[in-house]
């Protein structure tokens, strides 16, 4: 490919994951613009097919997000870091088409990606996957290296499906990391009216809870001292 077919595409990236996937690409004697390239591509579509029939993202939700991934890597004692791609213009096309369709955090994206290729065994128990099955792919060791190159996330992506009805990109992560996301919904971004309103709600039921368990409570001590 000529480089009049490619573009320059940037994403800002949390350091530490960062460097554990260019690392790992190094090892394995991958080369990284033209394998995370053909990886977008796939997973383009995916992210896609996982936005069906969910609301466009807020920009509250999107800003949120952006905060959320700088405040993660501020606090681990790193500035976000920026780095830079060659990718085939018609893959930086539908990828651009995909994020403005649902307005995602562009970053979240690639930073997720990053978390599931590297597959920690804390990410696995998170998400109660085991960390080793039985493998589906090919005798043939060429086919099996291609095919585990472009659907790397095969085994994530069928169990959280099957457990949850959730994408990898739009299963909700743990507070603490929500910055490793591209899209959330409203209902947990502070000072709006949908996470008002979920709070009111779970008030309602905490306050409901604590009611029933003092009148239960204070049954067993009346029982208890007859």
């Amino acid at each position: 490919m000529n480089n009049k077919e490619l573009t320059k595409l940037s994403f800002k990236v949390y350091p530490p994951m960062w460097a554990k996937t260019s690392n790992s690409l190094k090892d394995l004697c991958l080369n990284r613009d033209a394998y995370l390239s053909k990886l977008i591509l796939h997973e383009t579509e995916e992210l896609k097919l996982e936005l069906t029939d969910r609301k466009i993202q807020s920009k509250k939700a999107k800003h949120y997000l952006s905060k959320e991934l700088a405040r993660l890597s501020e606090d681990q004692g790193y500035p976000l870091q920026q780095i830079s791609i060659q990718i085939p213009k018609t893959t930086a096309k539908a990828l651009k088409a995909v994020v403005d369709g649902h307005n995602l955090y562009r970053d979240g994206f690639f930073n997720r990606m990053c978390v599931f290729l590297n597959g920690s065994k804390s990410i696995s128990s998170y998400f109660e996957l085991p960390s080793q099955i039985s493998s589906r792919t090919d005798t043939n060791p060429f086919l099996a290296m291609e095919d585990t190159q472009v659907h790397p996330f095969y085994y994530y992506r069928e169990h959280l499906q099957s457990t949850r009805e959730e994408g990898i990109y739009t299963v909700p992560f743990p507070e603490s990391i929500i910055g490793l996301s591209c899209y959330t919904t409203d209902d947990v971004v502070p000072d709006t009216q949908s996470f008002k309103n979920l709070q009111k709600h779970l008030k309602v039921l905490l306050d409901d809870n604590t009611v029933e368990s003092a009148f239960s409570n204070e049954k067993k001590e009346i029982k208890n001292e007859k």
